[in-house]
Formats: structure tokens, C-alpha cells, sequence
């Protein structure tokens, strides 16, 4: 269906899919996962998993967290597992068609630029697919918002990740733009998008 109220992205995490998974692996993961908005009473669980999946220098606060949940609900989506958060993506809109620090910090809901912020998987469940199982899913959702006249809401899709992470968003659809001008912590960081046709 279409994205519940509650969601939103980053990208920058860990969730890397196995080595050698294959789609009846990562189909199997996948059965007894759940998904929903981020919603207020998930909030202490998701900060704690933010601050524990980022280098001391690059995790959301709970306030940001609690500001992307409350003014950009329709882009935070938490992926359940036996009832308890077991990854999230979330995100924000901007105008324009480029990520910027600005475009990065605020939620413009005229926007059609989705600015993703968090792809986590918590620790326990890392390296099993979810994390490519989240984003994919998300991936979907965001492409069947519509906006006026049915054209897509969302027209671009960008984040930014560090090298290491390159591959893994290759996998879930997203294309290298180049280095990215937007600093966040010590490491350089690249610019990946989807654009929405």
C-alpha cells in the first residue's frame, strides 16, 4: 500500500545484505517482518539504535528523529520483527533536485526531492538481507506516492553514504551522482539517486 504517516530515510548505516544471499533467503528473512510509520512510542528505541549504528560524530538526535517522525511522518518506515524495531528508513522532502546542507536539515512538503537520511538495521539483525529488504520496500512505497493529477509526489530519491556502503545501494537501485559537497562528520561522502519516471 501506500507509505502510512510516520516514515522517513538516511543513508549512511549498516544493514549490507549477506555475501551470497539469494531471494529465497532473503524471502525466508523477510516473512516475519512488519511495517509501519514511526510512531512517538517507537521513539526511544529507534534513538538508542541511531546512536549505536553511527560513528560518535554522525547519529540523528532524538530530537531530529522526533522532528522527521512528527513533520515528515509519511517518509519513516520501521521495519518490525517478533514486535520489536528491527531497522528503519527515513527521510525528508526538499524543493530543488540537489542535496544540500540546507535541503538536508529542513522538510519542505511541496518538495518532490526526497532527501534520505537513516537506512538502520539494528545490530542483532544485521547481515541477514533486511537491510536491503527495508530499503527496497521503501524504495516502492515512495514511488507510488502521488501527488496532483497523479503525477508521482516523489521525483528524485538521493542520500548520501560513504564508500563502503556504495555497492549496497547499487543493489537496492539507487546510482552513483559523485562525491557529495554535504559534510557530515570526518569521512568523505558520495551522492547517490532514483529518479522517479
Amino acid at each position: 500500500g501506500i507509505a502510512p504517516a510516520g516514515f522517513f530515510f538516511r543513508a549512511l548505516c549498516h544493514g549490507h545484505p549477506p555475501r551470497g544471499s539469494t531471494s529465497s533467503s532473503l524471502a525466508a528473512m523477510a516473512s516475519g517482518v512488519v511495517f509501519q510509520g514511526g510512531s512517538l512510542d517507537l521513539l526511544d528505541t529507534i534513538a538508542e539504535i541511531e546512536l549505536a549504528s553511527y560513528p560518535p560524530d554522525e547519529p540523528a538526535t532524538k530530537e531530529k528523529l522526533h522532528y522527521r517522525m512528527t513533520a515528515a511522518g509519511d517518509y519513516f518506515l520501521v521495519a518490525l520483527q517478533d514486535g520489536k524495531v528491527a531497522g528503519y528508513v527515513c527521510s525528508t522532502v526538499a524543493e530543488g533536485d540537489t542535496l544540500t546542507h540546507e535541503s538536508m536539515d529542513l522538510h519542505s512538503p511541496g518538495g518532490s526531492l526526497l532527501c534520505v537520511h537513516s537506512v538502520v538495521v539494528e545490530a542483532s539483525h544485521r547481515r541477514q538481507g533486511l537491510g536491503t529488504h527495508i530499503l527496497k520496500e521503501y524504495v516502492e512505497r515512495m514511488k507510488a506516492l502521488r501527488g496532483e493529477g497523479d503525477a508521482p509526489r516523489i521525483k528524485k530519491m538521493a542520500l548520501i553514504c560513504k564508500e563502503n556502503l556504495v555497492e549496497f545501494y547499487k543493489k537496492c537501485g539507487f546510482n552513483m551522482v559523485g562525491p557529495s559537497p554535504v559534510v557530515h562528520g570526518a569521512d568523505p561522502w558520495f551522492e547517490m539517486d532514483i529518479v522517479n519516471k
